[in-house]
């Protein structure tokens, strides 16, 4: 027997598909709801059966959410325009947004855009999606992370989409942590971390201006976010190497330290809405040397 629950899930897939059937130009509005309605419980619920709450809080759930809604920013600006959205293209950016890093799970490396692309395999035939419908999406998850952007000349609106949406998380106070947190993961040498995390951002956003020069305004509100990443590890960061530190009382207590800021910089992440709300830039600016203490001083074991 089919739950209440159950049964008020069905008929509001029913009535979002019918919806898009019978108004062929919906407004871009509509089709995220439905997506969203559809879709989001069942992403952030197969998403939280997967990746462990302890894993690399940078690319957790919350990471995930932000990047619908930045995806949700660009849909705005385009629908209509420059890009052709079907009545699945909302659907399948939510599912990219959701899905596109849970392959940290396996490798955090730069493979981890095929790993997710066969855990999004997975839930397309647990929730009985077509795959042969989803090309596009899969393929757009394995790439999202080509810095290279070579892929994007080829016009593949949902990929250029995820992506750019994706990198629009680097920026800002969060970017920082965020940033400081992979890097470390990957093994990048601490004295190098802060010249890799400046070429990668601006590549990002390079691509960025480029893709969506047609809205200054656009541009010009996330430029902003850009250059407070860019000034603080320009400004900040330490970009050379200690030689010479003690290793004896003082490292095991860099050691000790860093475990705890490791800590605060996961809160931080975490709560970064939360904080941006009730802290000023230039507190959480201040509070960003003490975060990054342990890449610069401590040792991961």
């Amino acid at each position: 027997m089919i739950s209440s629950v159950r049964l008020r899930e069905k008929l509001r897939v029913t009535l979002c598909l019918n919806i898009f059937s019978l108004v062929k130009n919906v407004n871009i509005t509509v089709k995220i709801h439905c997506a969203e309605e559809t879709y989001e419980g069942l992403l952030e619920s197969y998403f939280v059966s997967i990746y462990p709450a302890d894993k690399l809080i940078s690319h957790g759930l919350e990471h995930h959410r932000r990047v619908w809604e930045y995806a949700k920013e660009l849909l705005q600006y385009i629908d209509n325009k420059d890009y052709t959205i079907n009545k699945l293209f909302a659907q399948k950016l939510l599912i990219g947004c959701y899905l596109h890093d849970i392959g940290m799970t396996i490798d955090t490396g730069e493979r981890h855009g095929r790993h997710s692309r066969e855990i999004c395999r997975k839930f397309l035939k647990e929730n009985n999606l077509d795959e042969s419908d989803y090309h596009d999406l899969l393929k757009a998850i394995e790439n999202h992370d080509n810095k290279g952007y070579s892929d994007n000349e080829t016009g593949d609106d949902l990929q250029i989409i995820l992506s750019v949406a994706d990198d629009l998380d680097a920026f800002g106070e969060t970017g920082i942590s965020r940033y400081l947190e992979i890097y470390q993961e990957r093994g990048i040498e601490k004295h190098q971390i802060g010249t890799a995390v400046r070429d990668n951002a601006n590549k990002r956003f390079e691509n960025f201006n480029r893709l969506f020069s047609n809205y200054p305004d656009l541009i010009a509100r996330h430029r902003g976010r850009f250059l407070v990443l860019d000034n603080y590890f320009k400004n900040n960061y330490l970009t050379t190497d200690l030689h010479g530190v003690d290793h004896g009382v003082g490292h095991s207590l860099s050691r000790f330290i860093g475990r705890v800021i490791r800590f605060i910089s996961q809160l931080f992440i975490s709560f970064s809405p939360i904080l941006s709300l009730l802290l000023s830039k230039e507190i959480k600016l201040l509070l960003l040397p003490i975060i990054c203490f342990k890449v610069r001083y401590g040792h991961s074991h």
